[in-house]
Order: structure tokens, then C-alpha cells, then sequence
């Protein structure tokens, strides 16, 4: 298998303008494989800027760098045909940019001493013009989605899924369905359109179709070559801005599974509820870890798909502990289930960067604005593909991530009122070592209404956050059961009991992190509204001034002698202004004033209701902070519609004819 040497160096010291005609220009991403030592024997390639390596990748070892080869230099191996040669594989030791071109070719070009050649890094032509003399037409966007078993009906997947990427867009959509043939015989349902290969095939594909194209090609898996499936590949992405290929897993050699998810830019492993995925699963991301040098997190995404009404139970954990947390969920049937057109929609906002999400700040009763938020969003159609929330921010959020409507959040505030109602909230911790409150009222009242989902069974993404007391980092829940992370977000320092997670000692997001407009960053969302409920220290002392004024004016004169002879508020409620938790909440209310303020400056829209009152503990007048909220969504509606729909793309349903509710 050994190769000749002499056509990679006449490449290294051919004019540029003689090679490009003949090659391919590849932009590679940091991890990603550029060639096996196979691809070595037909095709010679030349590092036109970053950084390449040759890693030796042995079974349950760490990978091994044999050779690196810098810009301007052609990649060359010299242990071809050594029993390790199949572990094996040229790795982009950073962002780089390879050509590539057949020995053939290159041969063919007669390239002597005489053309008065210079090396590539000395050429007059600057890498930035080859990239676009190049490149450019074939600039397209190509995405892989395995399916880990034959049960999800891929083709209805892919075409949701492409007709989603279309409207977003506006741009063309192709999706190729693989199946394989054997000699030209088609192994799956479907007769396919054309067989990869075969002669003319690439004038048979692609005829029509409502904003995307389909095509079926049966793959002749006993003699496709590299060769072939570069071909299809790079003749879409000149022909198409977004390339689906969807390809069931399990009809499909693992090899070239593999070599379609190392040629595109992401790739989307889809799995069902059962051992038989899970296993698959593994195994490939396993195998995937090793061929992309351990970076697989960006580009390759765990999709788990869920029947109508089926629950997630502590299957996302178990994918989990494999090391690849589950990216996103499709609930339903591609037929008939609204869950799964939204989901798939949500789905394409992701992969074509515009994602919307919402952040929800802490505050304690402050919190009940957000409610007044999402009640305008909603009464004005606009979908929110993802939420975020610390403490009183994060109980609102799973609320509303469950289902519950702008009304229906505004009825259980409402229950609040009562004179003893916050009382059903307080479970004394006795003694009072770590706490004076266990929390665990608050969860049950929340269970009332989420019960014991977990956040796959949400309606949207839900991200929850809490602070971890020993090491003080950010704790970010994405799974398991939505109710215990709540509690451990709400767990405010000094008030609550700490609650314990596994090994760890959680308390309040809002320590850490008290606007998680960052996490909503990390998980994809591009196009970010904030809704900061936590106070200015300019907005506080105007508050002040005006509850002075006010107090001295309306407070009656017998309750002023009463207060007094008995203080029962200042000695008794320790949560009055100027007692131990007050003052513990103001503390905490001063650090986390700047943070979010820092954290406003990432997001797109900043929503800060004017909340006049600044206790956190007024839950008996959840009206006003609600007003508050819908007051300053209303005034910044013009800007948060701009922003969903930036590019003149739609993200808002069906509006609601009449208002959700009406608060007085």
C-alpha cells in the first residue's frame, strides 16, 4: 500500500494557480479527522494554514501524536502497511484549511524545476483568494442525522425536519436518504432514485420541491470509495446552503455511518427509549470519541425521540453517565403531533443559530413579574425556544417550561393572598443548625402542579441553576427530576437548609449566578430576553423614599401606639425589615445586584419591571408585581418581536383573539 512521494513533492512546490483547478479546498475544525492512511494511497494533501497531526489511536488508550505538520507542508506517512496502520488517522490539531488533489492529477500536471516554481508559502497567491476561488462554491452547511434503530420513521423526521430549516431560512434544503444496495439492488422500502457510482448518477438527482429536495441514493456498500462519497458531498454543498443525510444506523455498514458524520458540520445521533439504542449508542459514541481525538461535543448531539404520552424516566441519566448528555427531545409522532412539530421546529431555530431563550432572574416575590412577562409573550404569539431560571426565576420558569399557561400561573399567585396562605409554606427546621426552613413545603406545593416530571417531559427546554456550597461553582440542571432541582435553586443561604444532590451540597442560583443569561449562551440560544427583577441601588432608595412618605401619611395613629407598647413585628416576624433574615436577604441582594447587572449586558432585550417595594417575602400581593411585568413587556413588545424575527423569519403562533387575563 505503500504510495510514491514524488507527487507530494511536486505539490509542495507547485504554483497554486496550477493545482487549484484540479483540488479540493477543506476548512476542518479543530478535532476533526483529515484522512485515514488509506485516503493517503489515492490522494495527496498540503496544509494550507493551521496545524495537522498524526495520531496513533489505540483501543482504550489515550491518543498518541506521531507527527505534526504546520502550514505549507504536505501530509506524508511513511508506516503504511505496519499492523497499526488501521488506528491510524490524520487529526486537525486546531482550525485548518487542507487541499487536497488525486496522485493522478497532480502527476498529470508535469510540474519540473523549469516553471521557476515556488513553495506554497512563498506563493504570490494568498490562501484567502485559493478559499474563495474554491470554496466558496461549495460553501453549504452538510448535517448527518443516524438513526441508532429502524423504529422512527427517518424520511418523516428528515422531511419535518428540512421543511423546518427551509422556513427559517428561506434558503434550499436537500435531503438524502441512504439506503443500501448490493450490485444495484436497494435494501430498504423504497426503490432509490439513483445508486452512488453508478454512471450519470449526478444528473439524476433533485428534480423539484416545496422549499426542499429529496432524493433516495442506495449506497453500493461492497465498492463505495472515499472517492464517491467526497464527490456527493462536495456537489451538494456547491448545489445546496443546507445538506441533510439521513441514514438508518443498523441497515448501514458502521464504517460509512462514520464517514458521513466526519464530512459534516454536525451531526445528530436519534435513538428511541430502549436497551437495544442505548447500547448502539454507546458503543458508537465510543468508537466516535476515538476517531475524533476526543472532541465530539459540538459537533455530534444526542437526539432521544419519545412516543406520544411516553415519559423519560431516568433515561437521559443513563445516556448520561455514557458521557453524552441528550441535546434536545422529539415528543410524538412526526404525523400528527403538534409536541413534535414544535420541538422539530425548535430543532431548526438551533441549528441555524436562532434560538430564542429566556432568562429569569431571582427575586423572591419580585419573581411573580415574570408571570406578567409571559402573559404578554403569549397573548402576542411569541414562541420561546428554551428558559432559564434562578430561584424564584427558576420556579416560575418550570411552571411554564410544563405547560402552564400566563392564566393559569396568575390563579396558583392568587392563592397566595390569603392571610395564613404563606404559612402552608414554612417547615421549620429544628434545630436550626444549617437552616431555619427545610424547603420541602415549597417543592410539594410546586409538585402540586409538575409532579414528578423530568425535564425531558417538559414542553420546552428548561434550564435550572443552583450554586454548590464547597466548591462554589455553578450547578446547571438539564436532567432528572425537575422538582428537586427547583428546591435546591430556591434553597436561599442562611434561610434554608442545604439541600444534598447526589454527593453534593447545593443552595440559591442566584449566589452564583442570579440572571442566567450565560447558560442560555452555552446551550445554543443567540437571541436572549433577561427579565432582571433585582433592584438598583438607585431604584431601591427611591422606593424607600416613597413607603417613608407614604407610611407617615396613612398609618393609623392606634396601631402607632400598639406597635409601640407591643412590638410583636419587630421582636417576633424575623423576616421584618431590620431583623436577622432580612438583613441575611439584603446582604445577599447586594451582591447579586452587580452580577446581574453584568449579566444584562449579554442579553438582547433587558426587561426590569419598575417594582417600587423591594421585599423579597411580599408574597400576599403577587397583583402588583405581576402588573409591573406585563407594564414593561408591553412597553418593549415593538423590540422583542424584532428581535424573534430578526431576518424577516416568523417566530410568533397563533395570536390569542382576546387577552389571557385582565389584572386590575
Amino acid at each position: 500500500m505503500q504510495h510514491s512521494d514524488k507527487p507530494v513533492a511536486l505539490m509542495a512546490k507547485a504554483p497554486l494557480e496550477r493545482i487549484l483547478p484540479f483540488s479540493q479546498v477543506v476548512r476542518h475544525a479543530t478535532g476533526d479527522i483529515v484522512c485515514s492512511l488509506e485516503q493517503l494511497t489515492e490522494f495527496a494533501f498540503l496544509v494550507l494554514s493551521g496545524k495537522c497531526q498524526e495520531t496513533l489511536n489505540p483501543p482504550n488508550e489515550s491518543p498518541r501524536v506521531l507527527k505534526t505538520f504546520e502550514r505549507g507542508e504536505p501530509i506524508q506517512n511513511g508506516v503504511l502497511g505496519e499492523p497499526e496502520a488501521d488506528q491510524i488517522a490524520i487529526i486537525a490539531a486546531e482550525d485548518s484549511t487542507v487541499l487536497r488533489i488525486r496522485h493522478s492529477d497532480l502527476e498529470g500536471l508535469g510540474v519540473d524545476s523549469s516553471l521557476n516554481t515556488t513553495t506554497v508559502t512563498g506563493s504570490g497567491i494568498p490562501v484567502s483568494e485559493c478559499l474563495s476561488s474554491r470554496e466558496n462554491s461549495a460553501n453549504g452547511r452538510l448535517l448527518t442525522l443516524a438513526f441508532l434503530s429502524t423504529n422512527p420513521p427517518s424520511e418523516a423526521i428528515g422531511e419535518s425536519l428540512a421543511h423546518a430549516i427551509h422556513n427559517e431560512t428561506g434558503e434550499s434544503v436537500a435531503l438524502v436518504c441512504l439506503t443500501a444496495s448490493n450490485a444495484g439492488s436497494p435494501n430498504g422500502e423504497r426503490e432509490p432514485n439513483v445508486t452512488l457510482g453508478q454512471h450519470g448518477w449526478q444528473q439524476n438527482i433533485f428534480k423539484g420541491g416545496n422549499g426542499f429536495n429529496v432524493v433516495h441514493i442506495g449506497v453500493p456498500v461492497e465498492s463505495i470509495t472515499d472517492g464517491d462519497i467526497d464527490e456527493l458531498t462536495s456537489m451538494l454543498r456547491r448545489r445546496f446552503p443546507w445538506v441533510l443525510m439521513a441514514c438508518a444506523a443498523p441497515e448501514l455498514p458502521s464504517g460509512l455511518v462514520m464517514d458521513f458524520i466526519t464530512r459534516s458540520d454536525k451531526s445528530f445521533l436519534l435513538l428511541q427509549r430502549t436497551p437495544d439504542d442505548k447500547l448502539r449508542h454507546e458503543l458508537l459514541m465510543r468508537y466516535l470519541r476515538s476517531r475524533f481525538n476526543g472532541h465530539v461535543h459540538d459537533r455530534i448531539k444526542t437526539v432521544l425521540c419519545l412516543g406520544d404520552g411516553e415519559m423519560v424516566g431516568d433515561f437521559d441519566e443513563q445516556v448520561e453517565e455514557a458521557g453524552t448528555p441528550i441535546h434536545t427531545y422529539l415528543h410524538g409522532s412526526p404525523i400528527s403531533s403538534a409536541a413534535f412539530q414544535k420541538d422539530i421546529r425548535r430543532m431548526a431555530r438551533d441549528i441555524t443559530g436562532r434560538l430564542v431563550g429566556l432568562a429569569l432572574a431571582s427575586g423572591g416575590a419580585k419573581g411573580f413579574a415574570h408571570i406578567g412577562v409571559l402573559q404578554v409573550l403569549e397573548e402576542n404569539g411569541i414562541e420561546v425556544d428554551i428558559v432559564a431560571g434562578s430561584s424564584m426565576g427558576a420556579y416560575v420558569g418550570s411552571i411554564w417550561a410544563h405547560g402552564a399557561s400566563g392564566a393559569e400561573m396568575e390563579r396558583l399567585a392568587h392563592e397566595m393572598e390569603g392571610r395564613w396562605a404563606i404559612w402552608s409554606l414554612i417547615d421549620p427546621a429544628f434545630p436550626p443548625r444549617r437552616g431555619f426552613l427545610r424547603g420541602v413545603a415549597v417543592k410539594h406545593r410546586l409538585m402540586r402542579t409538575i409532579g414528578e416530571s423530568h425535564f425531558g417531559d417538559l414542553v420546552r427546554p428548561m434550564r435550572v441553576v443552583a450554586t454548590n456550597l464547597e466548591t462554589l461553582e455553578r450547578v446547571v440542571f438539564t436532567r432528572g427530576t425537575v422538582a428537586d432541582a427547583v428546591h435546591a435553586s430556591i434553597a436561599v443561604p442562611g434561610i434554608c437548609v442545604p439541600v444534598h444532590v447526589g454527593d453534593d451540597t447545593l443552595a440559591d442560583g442566584g449566589i452564583v449566578d442570579p440572571l442566567p443569561v450565560d447558560v442560555l449562551l452555552e446551550a445554543g440560544a443567540r437571541r436572549i430576553i433577561a427579565v432582571n427583577t433585582i433592584p438598583t441601588p438607585e431604584r431601591i432608595r427611591q422606593s424607600m423614599t416613597k413607603q417613608r412618605a407614604r407610611a407617615r401619611e396613612n398609618r393609623p395613629r392606634r396601631r402607632e401606639r400598639s406597635n409601640k407598647i407591643m412590638p410583636f413585628d419587630k421582636h417576633l416576624n424575623y423576616f421584618a425589615r431590620g431583623n436577622i433574615l432580612e438583613i441575611l436577604m439584603r446582604s445577599f441582594l447586594g451582591v447579586q445586584t452587580r452580577m446581574a447587572e453584568t449579566s444584562s449586558l449579554r442579553a438582547n432585550v433587558v426587561l426590569c419591571p419598575e417594582i417600587e417595594d423591594n421585599r423579597w417575602v411580599d408574597f400576599r400581593n403577587p397583583d402588583k408585581y405581576i402588573r409591573a411585568g406585563r407594564s414593561i413587556a408591553l412597553k418593549h413588545l415593538d423590540e422583542i418581536k424584532s428581535l424573534v424575527n430578526e431576518n424577516g423569519v416568523s417566530h410568533e403562533v397563533e395570536q390569542s383573539k382576546e387577552p389571557m387575563v385582565a389584572v386590575g
